[in-house]
């Protein structure tokens, strides 16, 4: 049933072409090894026959392009986003690639499940590091931790665990420091607390 117009040019499958049970499928075939794409555009008149006012494609790239399943932002949008780029693809290794900013509401999770709370999680289970940031701008910096919308001067802004759990490295916001120990103000000028018999200076140098 058509409430309009309809348009077919041979190829369009639509529903369970491929034999299986409780399965609905729209299905787009190039008749060999070439790019299928589905576009969305705002051609009032429909006899569009190309990419140009296309705002969003989504293509399955031919094999010249390495099989690649990419979104595509098309030449339809104001300036300056009116000239085609590609925000996001799969590779068939399953590498993807953003081009853009990733914004998320909730949470997000590297090897693991998302966390109930925790915002970003990162598990490894390789012997190497298990995340690396890197600046290499002249004045530029590489990791802040703000803690400065906190109401209490005792909120840790960095912990480090050992393998039996225990954290025995703390910063706070405050700027004090605690190794091997929960940090406590001992004296009011405090800033690195250490446990008895925890601190040995040695220097090796001959002559020094």
């Amino acid at each position: 049933t058509f409430a309009g117009d309809a348009r077919f040019n041979e190829r369009v499958r639509i529903g369970d072409v491929t034999g299986l049970s409780n399965r609905g499928t729209v299905r787009i075939d190039t008749r060999g090894d070439a790019p299928a794409d589905l576009l969305f555009g705002r051609d009032t008149a429909g006899t569009a026959t190309s990419w140009n006012g296309v705002y969003w494609g989504i293509s399955s790239r031919h094999s010249g392009q390495g099989d690649k399943f990419q979104i595509y932002r098309g030449s339809g949008h104001s300036s300056p986003y009116n000239s085609e780029a590609i925000p996001f693809q799969i590779e068939p290794n399953l590498n993807a690639t953003f081009a853009g900013n990733i914004h998320t509401l909730s949470r997000a999770a590297f090897g693991t499940t998302p966390h109930s709370t925790i915002k970003l999680d990162v598990l490894s289970t390789a012997a190497d590091w298990t995340a690396r940031i890197k600046n290499y701008t002249n004045s530029g910096y590489g990791l802040a931790v703000d803690c400065s919308g906190a109401a209490s001067s005792t909120t840790y802004a960095l912990a480090v665990y050992d393998a039996a759990g225990t954290a025995n490295f703390f910063v706070r916001n405050d700027g004090i420091a605690s190794l091997g120990l929960t940090p406590y103000a001992t004296a009011a000028n405090a800033k690195l607390q250490l446990p008895s018999h925890a601190l040995a200076i040695k220097n090796n140098v001959s002559g020094s």
